[in-house]
């Protein structure tokens, strides 16, 4: 999938590179061996990327586990890729524009994988009967005791000040769980003020009060200045929280729903660190697929509730979040969930059946996901038509017209994802205006970091 000639490094044969294997993952999946497998995947795709690829190529890319077949409801096998920016990738061939055979080439592998992407993409028909199904109502857990400064990531200097002292709660987090080595508290719990001053993992728990998580981790931003990372999760979107069977150095995950109607739940490590660290983790992979058991097990559902799983890396992690200027973004994986789950809860909600408060804020999340992938091979279309030599275009107008058909297929495609599925009366406005929003859209979540 990629070229090495001398000391010159030319950019994979298309813009996405596959992994060697394929995952079975069904109900008798084993966690801990499928859990490494998955790791080494995506050491493989990395090794590679790092290794093979120019700089700002490396820089904003993105790693998906889908079906080979994403249009088989019933598929159990999936595989992993590794995507990059196509419009970069095009930039990197070099090639000649009098070279009129090897531009033909480039513009027909061009051709091929946006081809692809529209093949591939997911169908959202409208669903039928929804709009009798409302969006669960979210209470604000804001109150006069959570200290705002505080809330905004920032550290509140008079917490423990002698005059004129913060009177909010301020709900820190231990930091031998949140940035220790093993992110695990060693201090013994005989330590009375320790463990009453400070969260620890066992007091989520708890449901006198709502558990905010909040990473104080420091971090770097762009302009070299230090700042919280700030990554949060909101009880009221909690799915699940657990400690995976045999960690390294990641033990506690937390597991979030969004606030805008899309099936796509969020997993991060209690532990701060970046993704290109926590995908290559056994811990990662240990804690996402413990996930999707615990929501098969508690719907009593057939087969795991997976449809994807995407993972982003660098500016395309940076590019969504609250502050875009911070590095070292807080580890996140996104879990795209099957629509069938997400009718099965809404079956139990409407039937009155079954009141499963850990499922709640995935209740009507029937709103198609972004797909990263149909945008990007429409940028590529778009930039491989405006930028063809005058003479190419000259030798080639058939080919010009072919890709402006494409064109506006992929974006045909890409307004019926935005068009269909259920939108609440009370969300309908909001959700319009940011599925109509012409920069990037940013995926509202009940954590503060998006992507």
């Amino acid at each position: 999938m990629f070229i090495l000639i001398s000391k010159f490094i030319v950019p994979f044969l298309e813009p996405q590179l596959y992994g060697e294997n394929t995952f079975i993952l069904d109900k008798n999946i084993n966690i801990l061996s499928m859990a490494e497998n998955l790791a080494l995947e995506v050491k493989y795709l990395l090794n590679i990327l790092k290794t093979t690829q120019p700089m700002d190529i490396q820089e904003q890319f993105q790693i998906e586990l889908q079906k080979i077949n994403p249009h088989d409801n019933h598929c159990s096998t999936y595989k992993m890729l590794l995507r990059t920016d196509s419009v970069l990738w095009f930039k990197h061939h070099k090639l000649n524009n009098n070279d009129t055979k090897n531009l033909e080439h480039l513009y027909e592998i061009g051709t091929c994988y946006a081809e692809k992407v529209k093949s591939e993409a997911e169908h959202y028909p409208s669903i039928i009967n929804e709009r009798d199904i409302r969006k669960i109502s979210i209470p604000d857990i804001s109150s006069n005791s959570w200290c705002k400064t505080e809330r905004q990531g920032i550290l509140c200097m008079l917490q423990n000040a002698s005059r004129r002292s913060c009177q909010s709660g301020h709900y820190n987090w231990c930091s031998e769980e949140n940035y220790g080595p093993t992110g695990e508290c060693k201090t013994n719990k005989t330590v009375t003020q320790h463990h009453e001053k400070l969260l620890h993992f066992s007091n989520i728990y708890q449901n006198d009060k709502p558990i905010y998580y909040q990473c104080h981790y420091i971090i770097a931003t762009l302009n070299k200045k230090q700042a919280l990372c700030h990554y949060c999760v909101d009880p009221n979107f909690r799915i699940y929280v657990n400690k995976i069977e045999k960690p390294s150095c990641y033990p506690y995950f937390i597991v979030a729903a969004r606030s805008d109607a899309i099936p796509v739940i969020t997993l991060n490590p209690i532990k701060h660190c970046e993704n290109e660290i926590y995908a290559q983790t056994s811990d990662a992979w240990q804690a996402v697929l413990q996930t999707l058991i615990y929501m098969k097990d508690q719907l009593k559902l057939d087969k795991l509730p997976l449809h994807r799983i995407y993972i982003n890396f660098g500016k395309w992690s940076q590019q969504e979040v609250e502050d875009p200027t911070r590095r070292y973004c807080h580890a996140h994986i996104n879990i795209v969930l099957t629509p069938q789950i997400i009718k099965k809860i809404n079956d139990l909600y409407q039937s009155k059946k079954e009141s499963n408060v850990l499922f709640s804020s995935l209740a009507a999340s029937v709103v198609p996901p972004k797909n990263h992938r149909l945008d990007d091979s429409i940028k590529l279309v778009e930039y491989m038509r405006d930028n063809m030599p005058p003479l190419f275009i000259k030798k080639n107008r058939e080919l010009r017209r072919s890709i402006s058909t494409l064109k506006d297929e992929l974006q045909h495609i890409n307004e019926h994802f935005r068009k269909c599925g259920f939108i609440s009366a009370s969300d309908e406005q909001e959700t319009d205006q940011l599925i109509n929003d012409n920069h990037v859209a940013v995926e509202e979540t009940g954590i503060s970091d998006t992507l």
